[in-house]
């Protein structure tokens, strides 16, 4: 039974991300507008992954506090625990996108040849598209979260699937606007749009001074940070040597981040459900919880596996008049290699972080969701070699 409940959930909270076909689209109809922009196409898997940071444990957060009750279904007449959470989230929100552009600046200057004057555009261009993004983001959060638990679902198994596709969604849309304005002489506008989130989370630091629940987020989430940073880089490195041979395989563009979602999403699912069990003393943080969780484990992987073999198809059909198996074949091998070792990372950060009194919830999804972007992206480099 537990098998079926994963398999059948799994797969409606991963139907979603079917929808990242549509961003992916997105991807593949303004790449070369992206590549006239030395730094635009590679900082396109950061701006994904580190909105998938934030609203990770945005989500992760949500749904373990709908469950044991310091949250409320609503977003309206809500607990202290909620707003404290939505505060902190905006601040971790900004602190990601500045610390993801320094990242992006290593990079640049070191790898991507940038120039001084790249630099500064880059940065206003990543401050201002996530504050943006997370402002349409993390309401439509909070509204699906609600009326899927008050519907009987599990929100474990929906809220991040479904949320972390209509981001990628958002956040593309909100990026092209936003590198086609840095282009068009709208800099200072979004400079200003940058300087205006910094200085909203400084002032919300200031309200939630003496907030152990406000700075206990951002502690933790801080150094999830430490490690995604430099992840995005490599990815957005990693994206740049598909691009060598994305030509032969202009689908590729297409499933791009519906992939990312979905790996990134079978470990959040993984993940969630299990920091759920140890929240409510269900299971014990060791070895055990490994094997007690095979069959939510089982269930997920087969649900990705048939939207995999879904993206194949449609992606294929997309770009030719007949179906390619060879196509399906790469994502199937692609798919096998990502979730192999995403799995035992999302388990493995679960309970370690369980057993040092860190709160999971902060950091399962923000670390699974970044690494599997890295992971994805090396699985379809892999496969794509002969």
């Amino acid at each position: 039974m537990r098998f079926v409940k994963s398999l059948g959930q799994s797969f409606l909270g991963l139907l979603a991300d079917a929808g990242g076909l549509l961003a992916g689209f997105m991807l593949a109809y303004f790449v070369s507008f992206f590549l006239q922009i030395r730094w635009a196409l590679a900082a396109y898997p950061g701006v994904l992954s580190l909105r998938g940071v934030v609203n990770g444990i945005f989500c992760g957060r949500l749904s373990t506090g709908l469950h044991l009750g310091t949250i409320r279904a609503s977003f309206r007449d809500n607990t202290e625990d909620f707003y404290t959470l939505l505060a902190s989230v905006f601040t971790l929100n900004v602190v990601c996108s500045l610390l993801v552009s320094l990242s992006f600046t290593f990079f640049g200057l070191s790898l991507w040849g940038l120039s001084l004057n790249e630099v500064i555009c880059m940065w206003a261009v990543l401050v201002s598209s996530m504050t943006v993004s997370f402002a349409l983001i993390n309401p439509i959060t909070v509204a699906f979260a609600s009326i899927s638990y008050k519907g009987g679902y599990d929100p474990d198994y929906l809220v991040y699937p479904v949320m972390s596709t209509l981001g990628d969604i958002v956040a593309t849309l909100c990026y092209t606007l936003v590198v086609s304005l840095a282009k068009s002489g709208a800099f200072p506008a979004l400079l200003a749009v940058a300087v205006l989130a910094v200085i909203a989370a400084a002032v919300l630091s200031m309200k939630f001074l003496e907030s152990d629940e406000y700075f206990g987020l951002l502690k933790e989430g801080v150094i999830t940070l430490a490690l995604v940073t430099i992840i995005v880089g490599l990815t957005g490195t990693i994206l740049g040597e598909i691009t060598k041979t994305i030509g032969q395989y202009p689908a590729l563009y297409m499933v791009y981040p519906a992939v990312l979602d979905t790996i990134g999403d079978v470990g959040s699912i993984v993940g969630s459900t299990l920091t759920t069990k140890l929240a409510l003393g269900e299971v014990s943080s060791d070895l055990k919880a490994f094997i007690g969780h095979i069959p939510e484990i089982l269930g997920t992987w087969l649900a990705s596996i048939i939207m995999f073999l879904a993206y194949s198809i449609v992606a294929s059909l997309s770009f030719s008049s007949t179906y390619s198996l060879y196509f399906s074949l790469l994502m199937l091998k692609a798919n096998i290699i990502a979730i192999s070792l995403i799995v035992p990372l999302s388990l493995s950060t679960a309970i370690i972080s369980y057993r040092y009194g860190l709160d999971p919830d902060n950091f399962v999804n923000p670390i699974v969701s970044s690494i599997a972007d890295t992971l994805s992206s090396l699985a379809l480099l892999v496969s794509l070699m002969r």
